[in-house]
């Protein structure tokens, strides 16, 4: 079931240190309805381990939306989801997308206008067995069944849902050595630990 990427628009990457990222984080948060969702990938390892809740040379924020089913009302949340972003300021700039029995998106990438800071959407699935799944170009991500339980963590003034278990997803997710910063950004692939299925 190979995944088509799509770009939408042009765009640039830039670090978020130094920008008023936890802002567009929450703007981006609030028009989520109706959804399931969670801090994922680099965002919700910064907001877990570092002292300032982000990895500074990070450069995007990271939202997993997690699914039951593929319904079609579960499909128009997720378009009048992206249609909110879309009329508050961000620009769509790249999709991932999957055909299977519908159109489904992998994920979404958008920019904040105004600021120039990328919110990424990863689509997760619970479709095709008991954990959930988002499949990638280069491979399948796994969220398991144990990471559906949320908790609140508190950035600044405001809270945003993470895993009950979030450090044990973190271990299964970049390794027992989680807690030690890395110097610089990698291929997220490498970094998928036992939670990544390569498709090559």
């Amino acid at each position: 079931m190979p995944t088509q990427l799509i770009e939408h628009n042009p765009f640039s990457c830039e670090r978020l240190e130094g920008k008023d990222w936890e802002k567009i984080l929450k703007i981006g948060t609030d028009k989520i309805e109706g959804l399931r969702w969670q801090l994922g990938f680099g965002t919700l390892l910064g907001a877990v381990r570092e002292p300032d809740h982000f990895i500074h040379h990070e450069i995007d924020l990271d939202v997993d939306i997690i699914l039951d089913d593929i319904n079609p009302e579960t499909l128009q949340k997720i378009k009048d989801f992206h249609n909110r972003l879309l009329n508050d300021g961000f620009e769509l700039i790249r999709t991932q997308e999957l055909d299977y029995k519908e159109h489904l998106y992998m994920s979404a990438a958008f920019t904040h206008k105004e600021t120039n800071i990328i919110y990424d959407i990863c689509y997760f699935y619970g479709i095709w067995g008991e954990d959930y799944l988002h499949i990638g170009t280069a491979g399948i991500v796994i969220r398991p069944k144990y990471t559906l339980d949320s908790k609140k963590i508190k950035i600044n003034d405001n809270y945003y849902n993470i895993p009950k278990r979030a450090e044990d997803y973190l271990v299964g997710r970049y390794g027992e050595d989680w807690r030690i910063p890395k110097a610089k950004k990698g291929n997220w692939n490498d970094d998928c630990g036992k939670y990544f299925i390569p498709l090559t």
